[in-house]
């Protein structure tokens, strides 16, 4: 798995007050128009861990950051 921006504590403890205006920057660029959150990732590993004929596969879960 390969995951983009994705809202979690991690962020909060690492760009502190800045988290906010950091996350609005970064999700008008991104095609989705959004930050991720854990729940959207969760749904690739259970994609990836149902699916019997996916292997040896990056799955990119950065809501369009690739394309950009």
């Amino acid at each position: 798995m390969s995951p983009g921006w994705v809202d979690t504590p991690m962020f909060t403890e690492l760009a502190g007050e800045n988290k906010s205006s950091l996350f609005e920057s970064m999700a008008t660029r991104l095609p989705v128009g959004r930050i991720a959150n854990p729940a959207d990732v969760a749904l690739a590993y259970v994609y990836a861990m149902e699916s019997e004929f996916t292997t040896g596969q990056t799955l990119h879960i950065d809501g369009g950051q690739s394309l950009i």
